[in-house]
C-alpha cells in the first residue's frame, strides 16, 4: 500500500534555524519541499566545490587502484586532509598541462624527425647574414620539371620524397608541400620531452600514494552530501530575520513521534491533509515478501503516484513470470540461484536484492523444468536422471523428445501467453472496478466492459491463429457485436466521475469516440503483445542450441578440442545471458510498465519518499 501523508508546515526562530535543522535532520521523519527556484549561498557554492574537488581526486586515484594489492589506509588530521586535497589537485592539473605538452613535443617530434637534427640558431645565423631558408618536399618528376628560374640546394630524401631548400624565396611552389620549422629544434624537444615524463613520474607517484587516504576521502565524499543537502535546505527555507520556515511531508503514522520531537524542540507547526493540488512522496508498504519489488523500483527509477495504486504485488508475481520465460533455461536458472545465494552468503544477511535474485533463478529453474530446457542441451535432457520426468510435453522446446508435434507445442506456448496478457490485463479491471465502486465512481461500469472485451479478443486471437488446437470459442461475429456494444458502454461512462453530471460525461465520453476506438483496437494488440514472451525465449533456445553446436564441432579436434569446446561454451552461454538480461529489462518491465498499467490508468508520476536524515557520521 501507499502510506498516506500529511503536510507539514514548520516554523522556527531564525536565530536558532540552524540547530532547528540539525534536530529535524536527526528526527529523519521529514520530507521537505524544494523551492521552486533554486537558492545558491556562498557556502553551498563552497560545498560544491569542495564536492568537485573530491570526485575529480575519487576518479583520478581510480586509475591507480590495485585489486590484488590493496594499499593500507591512513587517517590524516582535518588540517593535513585539506592541504592534501589541494596539493592533490594542484598535482592532477599539472598531470594534465605535462601529459599535454608530452603529446604536443611528440608529434612535433614526429612531423621533424625525418629532417634530421638540423638547429634553429644556425638558420637564425644564416638569416641574419641575409640568407633565408625555405624548405619543402617535392616528387622526383616535379622536381625536373621545375623552373629553371628557381634556385635550390638540394637535401636528403624525406620519406621518399626529394627535400630541397630554396634561397632567399618565399614565393609558395605549387606541386611541392612546404615544411614549417619549429619553434624548437630537435634535441631541445627531446630533452623537453625527457624532463617533463620524468616530472609526470613523480606527480604520478604521488597520486599514487594517495590511495592510502581513498577512504577517508570517500567518506568525506557522503559528509559533503549531507552537508550540501543541509546547506541547500537551510538556504531554501522561507521567513525573515525573526522567523524561518519550511514546507515538507512525513507519513500520517509518524505524527505522534513528530509532535513529540515538535514540542522537546520548541518548535511550531501546523499538520494538514495534502489537497489535490500537492504532491507528496510515495512511501510504499509492502506486503510480507514482496519488499523484493523495491529493487526493481531502483532499477527503473520509477514510482506509483502518491494518489496512485501500489500494484507491487501483481507486478512482482508476473514479474517472476515473465522473467522465468524469457530467460527460459534451468541451466541458466541454476547460475542466477547460486549467484543469489553467493551473494547471500557474502552480504551476510538477508537483503531484497540478494533474495530477488535467488527467487528470479528459481522460478527460471521451474520453468526451464517444465520445458525440458538446461543449456540448450537435449543430451543434458536425456541422459540426466529425473529431467524428463518434469516436462510437460505440450509446452517442451525439445517436442521431438517427447513424440509430439513441434508446431503443436509451440502453439501451446503461445496460448500460454496469450492467457497471461488476458489475466493481466482483466486484473487491470478489476481492480479498477473495486477501487471504483466505494468511492461511487461510475466509471466502474466501462471497466466491466473492457474486462469482457478483453475475454472475447482472446478468444478471436485463438481463432485467427491458433485454431488447430481445436478450443472452442464464441463465433467470430458474435465476438465482434459483443466488442462493439461494449464500446457504446464505454462511450457513456468512460469520463463519469463522482460529482459530474451524467449528462457531461456522456458528452465527454462521445467527444473521445475516436481514442476510446483506438483503444478497443489496442485491447487486441495489447494482447497479442504478450508474444513476446515466447518469441524472446525461443531466440535465446535457439542461441544456445548454436553455440551448443559450434561447441560440439570443437572435440573432434586433437589437443585443443575440450578447451576450444569449453571457451565457445561458456562465452557462447555467456553472451546469451546477457542478452536474455536485456529482453527482461527491454520486454518484461515493458508489460507491466505499459500494458498493465495503461489498462489500470497509472501513470507513474510519483517520487520516492527520501526525508531529510542523517545519512552519514560525521567522524573523521
Amino acid at each position: 500500500m501507499i502510506a498516506p501523508m500529511l503536510k507539514l508546515y514548520l516554523v522556527a526562530q531564525t536565530s536558532h534555524k540552524r540547530q532547528m535543522l540539525r534536530d529535524l535532520r536527526a528526527l529523519g521523519l521529514v520530507q521537505v519541499v524544494e523551492a521552486p527556484k533554486p537558492v545558491h549561498s556562498a557556502d553551498s557554492e563552497a560545498l560544491a566545490r569542495q564536492a568537485d574537488s573530491y570526485q575529480k581526486i575519487d576518479s583520478a586515484l581510480g586509475d591507480y587502484v590495485d585489486k590484488k594489492h590493496p594499499v593500507e589506509q591512513v587517517k590524516l588530521s582535518d588540517e593535513a586532509f585539506a592541504s592534501w586535497v589541494e596539493a592533490t589537485m594542484a598535482d592532477l592539473a599539472r598531470k594534465k598541462s605535462l601529459s599535454e605538452l608530452i603529446g604536443s613535443d611528440q608529434r612535433e617530434i614526429e612531423r621533424i624527425s625525418p629532417w634530421g637534427a638540423f638547429r634553429l640558431d644556425a638558420l637564425k645565423e644564416l638569416e641574419g647574414e641575409g640568407f633565408t631558408l625555405s624548405f619543402y618536399t617535392i616528387g622526383a618528376k616535379e622536381l625536373e620539371s621545375l623552373d629553371p628560374s628557381v634556385s635550390y640546394i638540394l637535401l636528403d630524401d624525406v620519406q621518399g620524397q626529394k627535400a630541397i631548400a630554396l634561397v632567399n624565396n618565399t614565393k609558395p611552389i605549387p606541386s611541392a608541400t612546404r615544411f614549417d620549422l619549429p619553434s624548437k629544434d630537435l634535441d631541445t624537444l627531446k630533452a623537453e620531452v625527457a624532463s617533463a615524463s620524468k616530472e609526470l613520474e613523480e606527480v604520478e607517484a604521488r597520486l599514487k600514494a594517495g590511495l592510502a587516504h581513498s577512504g577517508q576521502l570517500k567518506h568525506r565524499e557522503k559528509v559533503n552530501e549531507q552537508a550540501r543537502v543541509f546547506q541547500k535546505t537551510s538556504d531554501e527555507m522561507g521567513g525573515d530575520d525573526t522567523l524561518c520556515f519550511l514546507t515538507g511531508y512525513l507519513p500520517k503514522e509518524q505524527e505522534n513521534v513528530f509532535a513529540s520531537a515538535a514540542k522537546a524542540n520548541g518548535w511550531g507547526y501546523a499538520l494538514e491533509e495534502p489537497e489535490d493540488d500537492d504532491n507528496p512522496p510515495t512511501l510504499l508498504k509492502y506486503p510480507k515478501g514482496f519488499s523484493l519489488m523495491q529493487p526493481i523500483y531502483n532499477i527503473l527509477g520509477t514510482y506509483p503516484g502518491y494518489r496512485e495504486r501500489d500494484i507491487s504485488v501483481p507486478f512482482l508475481l508476473f514479474f517472476l513470470i515473465f522473467f522465468a520465460m524469457i530467460i527460459g533455461d534451468g541451466g541458466y536458472g541454476l547460475i542466477f540461484l547460486l549467484a543469489g545465494l553467493a551473494l547471500l552468503k557474502k552480504q551476510g544477511r538477508r537483503t531484497d536484492t540478494n533474495m530477488l535474485v535467488i527467487v528470479l533463478g528459481a522460478a527460471t529453474v521451474v520453468w526451464g523444468a517444465l520445458t525440458g530446457t538446461w543449456f540448450g542441451s537435449e543430451w543434458i535432457l536425456t541422459h540426466v536422471p529425473g529431467l524428463k520426468s518434469l516436462v510437460i510435453p505440450w509446452i517442451a522446446n525439445l517436442p521431438q523428445v517427447f513424440d509430439v508435434d513441434a508446431t503443436t507445442a509451440q502453439n501451446w506456448v503461445m496460448d500460454f501467453c496469450f492467457i497471461l496478457g488476458t489475466l493481466q490485463l482483466s486484473l487491470a479491471c478489476v481492480m479498477n472496478v473495486i477501487y471504483k465502486i466505494p468511492r461511487k465512481n461510475l466509471s466502474w461500469v466501462s471497466d466491466v466492459a473492457w474486462f469482457v472485451d478483453l475475454v472475447l479478443l482472446y478468444q478471436l486471437i485463438l481463432t485467427m491463429l491458433l485454431g488447430n488446437l481445436h478450443i472452442r470459442t464464441l463465433p467470430t461475429m458474435t465476438i465482434l457485436k459483443v466488442v462493439a456494444v461494449n464500446y457504446v458502454v464505454v462511450l457513456v461512462f468512460r469520463n463519469q466521475e463522482p460529482g459530474k453530471k451524467f449528462s457531461d460525461g456522456v458528452k465527454d465520453g462521445l467527444m473521445g469516440f475516436l481514442p476510446t476506438f483506438l483503444d478497443t483496437i489496442s485491447c487486441f494488440s495489447n494482447i497479442m503483445s504478450y508474444i513476446r514472451l515466447f518469441a524472446v525465449g525461443m531466440a535465446g533456445f535457439a542461441i544456445s542450441q548454436s553455440f551448443n553446436s559450434m561447441a560440439g564441432g570443437m572435440l573432434g579436434i586433437r589437443g585443443i578440442g575440450i578447451i576450444a569446446f569449453l571457451l565457445i561454451a561458456l562465452l557462447g552461454h555467456g553472451l546469451n545471458i546477457v542478452m536474455c538480461l536485456l529482453s527482461v529489462i527491454v520486454h518484461g518491465i515493458r508489460l507491466n510498465i505499459l500494458e498493465f498499467s495503461n489498462q489500470l490508468g497509472m501513470e507513474w508520476s510519483g517520487y520516492k519518499y527520501d526525508p531529510f536524515r542523517v545519512t552519514v557520521k560525521n567522524e573523521k
